[in-house]
């Protein structure tokens, strides 16, 4: 995939021209692309276009056809020529050599990207999908962020977004990306309601929720360690009649033994509460 930029503007005189003799450009390239691979492109090609793609090199030598696309297709990556081939899929008749190369690295001009992205980046941000002339430029933006593409400068970004862009296009030739996703409508704003309504409100929370509450008192209804069981017992003796109910159910079931209520630290060292009466007449007759 081929990103281009806008050319500068530059003098006469800046405008440096390279001669080269007629036999350098006939010259065999110090490196070509594998042989094998362009053998594999002609068998694929052939089973996509069958005879359109034969009739094409009738009449002409096809190892030397086959030695030209070696030679012109040298610094290809194998991904860049998959791109090409899947890029073929959509064309009725089979590519010529220059074509081929082209379909391999589209020409894009990055910067014109860029701003079409940061068109379609402001519309999603005001709700709506955008235009997007390929799903490349979208998922460009979509890894490159829409803070930085809406805020920021393109020559400030302008390698990052090239990159990014590159890989999208590669990606898109060889139909690896997904389609452009519809926008998800957010959650309304909520409006003004009225004291009484939101008290209302409030407590069908609290009552849907209050199941999940914590209960302060659920240590002492199922005590386990010795340690919680004495505490039980201390404060029935301080007072805390929230207690006595739970104290007289664990003597009954035995969870906590009479002999354990007698021997509590400071269980009878004071007068009892009046409401404490009826358990202290339980210990000390058991």
């Amino acid at each position: 995939m081929m990103i281009v930029q806008q050319p500068l503007q530059s003098s006469r005189d800046e405008i440096i021209v390279q001669e080269t003799s007629p036999t350098s450009s006939m010259s065999m390239p110090a490196k070509s692309c594998p042989l094998a691979w362009v053998e594999r492109l002609f068998e694929r090609l052939s089973g996509m276009y069958g005879a359109r793609f034969a009739d094409m090199w009738a009449g002409s030598d096809l190892e030397a056809v086959k030695a030209i696309w070696s030679e012109d297709l040298a610094g290809y990556s194998g991904e860049e020529i998959r791109c090409g081939i899947a890029a073929c899929k959509s064309k009725a008749w089979p590519p010529t050599l220059p074509e081929f190369l082209l379909l391999c690295r589209p020409v894009v001009e990055a910067e014109r990207a860029w701003h079409q992205a940061r068109v379609g980046a402001e519309a999603r941000k005001a709700g709506e999908k955008g235009v997007w002339p390929n799903k490349a430029i979208f998922w460009a933006y979509a890894e490159f962020g829409a803070f930085d593409l809406i805020n920021g400068a393109y020559h400030v970004h302008q390698k990052r977004w090239q990159e990014i862009l590159e890989k999208k296009m590669c990606a898109e030739c060889a139909g690896q990306l997904d389609v452009i996703p519809e926008i998800v409508p957010g959650l309304p704003v909520p409006q003004p309601i009225s004291r009484e309504e939101a008290r209302k409100r409030l407590c069908e929370i609290t009552e849907a929720t209050s199941l999940f509450s914590f209960d302060p008192l659920g240590w002492a209804k199922c005590p386990q360690k010795y340690s919680a069981k004495v505490a039980i017992i201390d404060c029935v003796v301080r007072g805390d009649s929230r207690f006595v109910p739970l104290l007289r159910k664990h003597v009954a079931s035995g969870m906590i033994s009479v002999e354990m209520a007698r021997r509590a630290k400071g269980l009878f060292e004071k007068p009892l509460n009046p409401q404490e009466l009826p358990l202290a007449n339980i210990l000390m007759s058991a």
